[in-house]
């Protein structure tokens, strides 16, 4: 998902990690919510999800309006 377009939609300070909030589609066409962090030299994956409807309708029109 990282490399298709994600959007980012919110940043964040969560136990003094900068901690990125992104939608994007997968290469298989799903919506995911990817939050990420950057550890040394490393972007980790803290957590993903199916994004929920208005958050895909807000990345439609967004990314591909």
């Amino acid at each position: 998902m990282i490399q298709n377009a994600p959007l980012d939609i919110e940043a964040e300070v969560s136990g003094g990690e900068n901690r990125i909030t992104s939608i994007g589609r997968t290469n298989q066409g799903r919506f995911l919510v990817v939050v990420t962090t950057m550890r040394g030299i490393r972007l980790r994956v803290v957590t993903a999800f199916p994004a929920p409807k208005p958050m895909i309708d807000f990345y439609v029109v967004q990314n591909e309006g």
